[in-house]
């Protein structure tokens, strides 16, 4: 399998992982089923600790058990491996609080 192979299924791999979140996000899904009327109406996706973002619109794997999550006017959030959450904005730097797209270089920088 050569490199355009793997990047194409890597590709094919995140649009399919966004796709499920936007769904998850879109129809209110609960993954417990025990939760109180207030917490079913919570999108999963925010039901991580520190993640309060609207709109999701990338996503990467940081290769280190963690994630990078790019949100429309809530900049970009890094889960790491243990589940703690660290958001970044124009505070920290962005050029603006929109991380539409993400990516990895060889280097291991993050490109917003």
């Amino acid at each position: 399998m050569n490199i355009f192979q793997k990047r194409f299924i890597v590709t094919l791999i995140i649009f399919a992982i966004q796709i499920f979140l936007s769904i998850l996000i879109l129809s209110n899904f609960s993954i417990a089923q025990d939760k109180t009327e207030a917490q079913k109406t919570e999108p999963a996706v925010q039901q991580i600790t520190g993640l309060n973002a609207k709109f999701i619109v990338a996503l990467i794997d940081d290769g280190e058990g963690g994630a990078w999550i790019g949100t429309e006017d809530e900049g970009v959030f890094h889960c790491n491996a243990d589940g703690k959450v660290a958001q970044f904005t124009t505070k920290n730097g962005l050029g603006d609080n929109n991380g539409y797209a993400l990516a990895i270089d060889k280097l291991g920088r993050l490109w917003v």
